[in-house]
Formats: C-alpha cells, sequence, structure tokens
C-alpha cells in the first residue's frame, strides 16, 4: 500500500524520490478541499535555507492519505521500508507488468510533471508545483519525458493491465486515450 501511495503522491506533486522517502504523517495537513504537505528536508529547500511545502489539491490524493496516516503518529514514515527496498518495489512492479522501460522514482515527477503541461499548459504553474527555479530547466525535463513517450511502446494486454490497475485504484478512473 505505500508503494501505490508514493507514486499517486509523487505523480501528483511532482516530489522527488527522497522527499517521499522521507515524507512523515506529521508533515500533513489535510483538509477537505485541499491540503499541504510540508518538507523540511527538500532540495532546493536546502539550498536556500527555507521550508518548502507543497498544496494538495486532487480530491482522491487527499482522501488517499487522509486514510492512509489515520493509524500512524506523527513521526512515522509514509514509506514503510527503506528507500532501497521501494526501488526495488518499483523493479518489481514494471516487471509483473512486463515494462522494460527504464522508469526509475524520478519518472514519477516527471511523468507528474509532463501530464500537467500536457493538461494545462502552464509552464510558470508547474515550475511553482514542481520547485523548479527556472523555467528553462522544467522545460528541459519536459521535453525530454514528452521525447521518452514516443519511445514508449505496450502492448494492448499491459494496457489492459494498467487500466485495470488505475481503476482498482481509483474507481472513477476513466481510460482517456491519450
Amino acid at each position: 500500500m505505500d508503494l501505490a501511495v508514493l507514486l499517486i503522491l509523487g505523480f501528483h506533486t511532482f516530489a522527488r524520490a527522497g522527499e517521499l522517502f522521507q515524507a512523515k504523517a506529521g508533515n500533513f495537513v489535510l483538509g477537505q478541499r485541499s491540503g499541504t504537505w510540508t518538507l523540511p528536508l527538500s532540495k532546493s529547500g536546502q539550498r536556500q535555507g527555507v521550508t518548502e511545502s507543497i498544496l494538495l489539491t486532487d480530491p482522491f490524493v487527499l482522501v488517499l492519505l487522509r486514510n492512509f496516516v489515520k493509524d500512524l503518529a506523527p513521526g512515522d514514515s509514509l514509506s514503510l521500508v527503506s528507500g532501497g527496498t521501494q526501488r526495488k518495489r518499483l523493479n518489481d512492479l514494471l516487471l509483473g507488468l512486463k515494462i522494460s522501460f527504464p522508469f526509475r522514482w524520478y519518472s514519477v515527477r516527471r511523468g507528474g510533471a509532463t501530464h500537467a503541461y500536457r493538461t494545462s499548459n502552464n509552464i510558470a504553474a508547474i515550475c511553482v508545483k514542481g520547485r523548479w527555479s527556472s523555467v528553462k530547466t522544467a522545460r528541459i525535463y519536459i521535453s525530454d519525458a514528452v521525447a521518452q513517450l514516443t519511445e514508449l511502446k505496450l502492448s494492448d494486454s499491459q494496457l489492459r493491465k494498467l487500466r485495470h490497475l488505475a481503476t482498482k485504484c481509483r474507481p472513477s478512473f476513466e481510460a482517456a486515450v491519450v
């Protein structure tokens, strides 16, 4: 369950792998319509000497997090295992889906940002949410991901499995053709 929560949270927030693996229940303030994730040890926050936070706006993500953290103490980690084990879990998931494309945890950040850009075409909002200080850096990130999308070929069987997992995770998932 923690793997699924981290994947969904990372995609929604464009979080870095280390931020996901270090997230603690007490870092989240979850309201009914929005929430906040405080990142005490973010990469850019450490460089600038500030504590960063990410606004959570997706109702599904809010419910998912609320349900996941309800029995956790504030100091409990969202990841129930080490970062290395989470990396292995992601690799095992990809193997189970017979996806040989080189996805890594940073792919979740890049995929979320790319999806958001493709649906909104708002690079400024992507930069703010992803905490990129430079539009140029974000564009490189997104352009590279779009280029890699053209290389990704999934069989009908793989697409069915992915749609099944998406629907199981989020019953309201609509398998729109992208």
